[in-house]
């Protein structure tokens, strides 16, 4: 039993690296999901281990009862290599079916994260009207002590490029004022701050207008966020194609029809990519 379970286990261990740390910027990690006791590629190493070793029985179990009845010699030694197909770890009919399927699901899920990624990275890159959110990650340092900006001030929509952070404290006007100067500069958000002239309690946080240069250089990255998305799509067809080559399905039909909702998987989420890189570009052309 040892000795099988050794021999099966370890293609399985050796093919996929167990870590999820990134390898470069442009690479996705392996997806361990897929090697954890519940994913296919883990029952399978399992059931191979447990076929491998109960195949050594029952052939034992054949030859007993050939000699209890008569011409029963070649039936025992045929029911020994009846279990030949699943001792060799591979799956076929319903098995494979039910296998694959939840290695697509896990596929699917797997790409919904660096989709999920893009669409908020594109939403807090501005294009001329200032959401509340891009002052979300703002924390106020005053008298030694630090605090985001949402416990000590409210934050209002006054119209498309203007702001109003309303102070609980009027004393913070000047702490939160180089929180919010400090934290534009650092993140190339392109607005001004200034103390209401009529309430002293409120700071006015204002967008200015995109130039030429602006404009191009979120351009750009809006193309390189993109472009890090499709390298991450890519990398998880390579690794879902490779999880159906080491399911080992006998069934050919089955085994092409997985190969087929792997790439089927892959095109959705590149369109995906592609459609929202459209819409951000189309809304960096209209902002002013």
């Amino acid at each position: 039993m040892l000795r099988a379970s050794r021999r099966l286990a370890a293609p399985l261990l050796a093919t996929t690296p167990v870590t999820t740390a990134w390898r470069s910027t442009h690479r996705q990690p392996v997806p361990t999901a897929w090697l954890s006791p519940s994913s296919p590629l883990w029952r399978r190493g399992l059931t191979a281990t447990a076929a491998a070793c109960a195949k050594k029985g029952q052939k034992g179990a054949g030859k007993g009862a050939s000699k209890a009845a008569s011409g029963g010699h070649g039936h025992g030694h045929g029911h020994g290599h009846a279990h030949d197909a699943d001792a060799d770890g591979a799956l076929s009919g319903g098995e494979a079916v039910t296998e694959g399927d939840a290695l697509i699901q896990q596929l699917e899920a797997d790409l919904a994260k660096p989709l999920a990624y893009f669409e908020k990275e594109l939403g807090s890159i501005r294009h001329g009207r200032l959401n509340p959110s891009v002052l979300d990650a703002v924390v106020v340092v005053h008298q030694a002590q630090s605090a985001p900006l949402a416990q000590l001030a409210q934050v209002v929509v006054k119209d498309a490029r203007t702001l109003l952070v309303v102070l609980e404290d009027p004393s913070l006007a000047k702490p939160v004022t180089a929180a919010l100067l400090s934290h534009a500069q650092a993140t190339d958000a392109g607005f001004a701050v200034a103390r209401d002239a009529t309430d002293a309690a409120t700071l006015r946080v204002s967008q200015s207008a995109l130039n030429a240069s602006q404009r191009a250089q979120l351009v750009k990255h809006v193309k390189q966020v993109a472009e890090t998305i499709r390298v991450q799509v890519r990398a998880l067809r390579s690794h879902g194609r490779s999880a159906i080559k080491r399911l080992g399905i006998r069934d050919r039909d089955v085994a092409a029809r997985l190969t087929t909702d792997v790439q089927k998987a892959i095109d959705r989420a590149m369109d995906t990519v592609t459609k929202l890189q459209d819409k951000k570009m189309a809304e960096l052309e209209k902002a002013h």
